[in-house]
């Protein structure tokens, strides 16, 4: 069984390259373009794993991955996708517990990938 990840980002070419990539190597890509669409969808998307960006409009990241994880999909892996660069930014993130991992954009497909199923196998989901 394919595994699903939740793409919850606003910038549309982004989209297209994440499902392009992952979609080649058998992923099942659900996409969201802020954090409140990606909360509805979740009574019929169970994802693997998350990609989230950090700043879009309405709700932002920060704010689905704690209402995420306040539900019962706790050790589901996260990854941001950030413009964020700087040495602080780099260090919050690096600390914290809701997030297992971030890209900064731009970034390569093959390391978008690569991380994706690091994740997944820690899990046990191959």
């Amino acid at each position: 069984m394919p595994q699903t990840v939740l793409l919850v980002d606003d910038d549309t070419d982004l989209h297209v390259l994440v499902k392009n990539t992952l979609a080649r190597h058998g992923y099942v890509v659900a996409e969201a373009y802020d954090g409140a669409e990606a909360l509805s969808m979740l009574s019929r998307v169970k994802p693997d794993i998350l990609l989230v960006d950090l700043t879009m409009p309405g709700m932002d990241g920060w704010t689905f991955i704690r209402e995420y994880r306040s539900l019962t999909h706790a050790n589901t892996p996260v990854v941001v996708l950030t413009a964020r660069t700087g040495f602080l930014d780099k260090t919050v993130m690096s600390k914290l517990n809701d997030v297992d991992a971030y890209l900064t954009k731009p970034f390569e497909p093959k390391e978008l990938r690569m991380i994706v199923q690091e994740l997944l196998a820690r899990r046990g989901v191959k």
